[in-house]
């Protein structure tokens, strides 16, 4: 066994893995490098080829993620193990997320010896919430089983001052196969479905019961991951806004655009306590914040800019997606003067031009 024992004290097989294969190259037609290169490409294109543009989504949304911090966290199944890289994959995730939603808030919670707490409350800022879980979660000690139960809870509670017009939504990343609840689940279940929260569950090991009972009572999705590659698929899902609920009100929503300031003189922010000189200025009381979007914590004003309003607005008006075009020859009339041999074409389904696969993202 001293031969499969590295130099850092653990085992080969539980090392980090290089995908070599990945940067292989074949031969001048470059049929197997078009094919590493284009599957990123593909699987983004899929999450647009399973949206349906005819239902209605929302705009807002409120998103509480809650992580499984018990010992099964520490499998080595997913490299290097598996809380680190949850942690690395939900930042990632963060991003993209309050990329296509900028008005929207996440907040995180975590689960260990029976009990539920707050990571990270909730807010829009994700640049706090991608420091928390490349620096906070990863120095956080496993303990013994999460509770399901005081999950939903504690999400329960927090969401049920939330206004009717956004989304309620609950992402819950298990490991463990056990769960220690102080009472009937099932009641809370109940609760949480009246409460028209959305809660979804991501396992990480063997398909669990009470997990498809959640999901299924409150409308959300249950998955098990295969491998790393599959957690990021599946976390795909989650970028888009859910239908809006019948019992949904429409109501209008007062927003507040933050003029931007640099200054020589510094000044303290509402929203950390720093000394600072740029930053944004509410319009409404004129606190000074690092960041937008943000939710004043004067006057309680929204505070936007006009491309995160834009980029929230293509979610009720999508593009359709592309259609494959099987032709050899590509003409692109904005980017290319001549046609261009390609791997695989796209056609627009409304004015009918032709872009290449390069031009398409």
């Amino acid at each position: 066994m001293s031969d499969f024992i590295t130099e850092e004290g653990g085992y080969t097989w539980e090392q980090a893995y290089k995908r070599t294969w990945e940067e292989t190259e074949d031969d001048p037609s470059h049929t197997l490098l078009d094919k590493v290169k284009n599957r990123e490409l593909n699987r983004l294109r899929s999450r647009l080829r399973t949206e349906t543009p005819e239902l209605q989504r929302g705009m807002m949304r409120h998103f509480y993620i809650v992580i499984d911090l018990s010992s099964a966290m520490d499998d080595t199944d997913l490299r290097p193990t598996r809380l680190l890289c949850v942690s690395e994959i939900l930042a990632s995730f963060i991003s993209e997320f309050f990329d296509l939603n900028p008005i929207s808030q996440i907040g995180i919670i975590g689960t260990q010896n029976g009990t539920a707490f707050f990571i990270s409350e909730l807010s829009g800022n994700y640049k706090n919430h991608i420091q928390v879980l490349r620096e906070k979660l990863p120095a956080m000690s496993t303990a013994a089983p999460p509770s399901l139960q005081n999950s939903l809870i504690l999400s329960k509670h927090s969401l049920r001052n939330v206004p009717s017009h956004t989304s309620r939504e609950v992402l819950m990343i298990i490991g463990s196969l056990t769960s220690c609840d102080p009472s009937n689940i099932f009641s809370t279940i109940k609760e949480v479905k009246e409460a028209e929260i959305t809660c979804s569950v991501v396992g990480l090991g063997a398909h669990m019961k009470i997990c498809q009972t959640i999901a299924d009572a409150t409308h959300g999705r249950y998955d098990v991951i295969l491998h790393e590659h599959h957690f990021k698929e599946v976390l795909q899902f989650y970028l888009s806004p859910p239908c809006i609920s019948s019992k949904a009100t429409p109501a209008l929503l007062a927003l507040g655009f933050p003029r931007r300031i640099s200054s020589e003189k510094s000044y303290l922010c509402t929203c950390h306590g720093l000394v600072t000189r740029e930053g944004y200025t509410c319009p409404t009381c004129a606190s000074k914040y690092c960041d937008v979007p943000y939710e004043c914590a004067i006057c309680g004003l929204t505070l936007v800019s006009s491309s995160h309003l834009a980029r929230s607005y293509h979610h009720l008006f999508p593009v359709p997606p592309f259609e494959d075009y099987k032709e050899e020859l590509c003409l692109n009339k904005r980017y290319d003067a001549l046609p261009v041999k390609v791997a695989q074409c796209y056609l627009m389904p409304t004015c009918q031009p032709v872009s290449s696969l390069k031009h398409y993202f």
